[in-house]
């Protein structure tokens, strides 16, 4: 039995868990028997906090969510946090993930949903429409972070989650969906 988990880091909205869960338990139904929430709550470890650029070293991160799929007995885990992330040579990242062209051996991916959220970039409070946005963002990044430990590259085409976000805008522009040519390398049916 093929399992992926979700794991929270620090305070994550459950409404957002649920949806993410139910959304990935759909969408990857061909590829996962079990998509659920562990029910531990990770900490960040301190050592991640890089003080000159008030964020957090991805990989660092990417070591204890690997480390709870190598003993939980789950084949992937997405690790969600409330922090923004970097990896040396880049502003930021929404997520990151471990890769290999078979998707065997690759257990953990990352995403962050602090530049995610709208009041990152204004000050203002969310309302059901804002709400909404965050959490299609949210699962467009969760699916591509999947999708590259599910052995994925980067997408050339318009039409897939897979496309390379630069920024928020290119997130927002990409779909929540594989193209047909990434959904049939990893056995999803669109």
């Amino acid at each position: 039995m093929r399992k992926l988990g979700i794991l929270r880091f620090g305070n994550i909205d459950n409404d957002l868990i649920l949806f993410i869960t139910n959304e990935l338990g759909k969408i990857f139904s061909n590829v996962f028997n079990k998509v659920e929430v562990l029910k531990k709550i990770e900490k960040i470890p301190p050592i991640a906090f890089n003080q000159q650029r008030n964020q957090y070293k991805a990989p660092l991160i990417m070591e204890v969510i690997r480390s709870n799929a190598l003993n939980s007995g789950y084949d992937k885990i997405l690790g969600i946090v409330n922090v923004d992330l970097y990896v040396p040579n880049l502003n930021f990242i929404f997520g990151q993930a471990e890769f290999s062209e078979s998707g065997k051996d690759t257990r953990a991916c990352i995403i962050s949903i602090t530049r995610l959220m709208p009041s990152f970039y204004k000050n203002i409070e969310l309302n059901k429409d804002l709400v909404k946005l965050l959490y299609l963002r949210t699962l467009k990044e969760a699916l591509h972070e999947i999708g590259h430990t599910l052995g994925l590259r980067h997408c050339n085409s318009f039409n897939c989650v897979m496309r390379f976000s630069n920024c928020l805008e290119d997130t927002d522009e990409k779909p929540a969906y594989f193209c047909k040519k990434c959904a049939k390398k990893i056995g999803i049916f669109i």
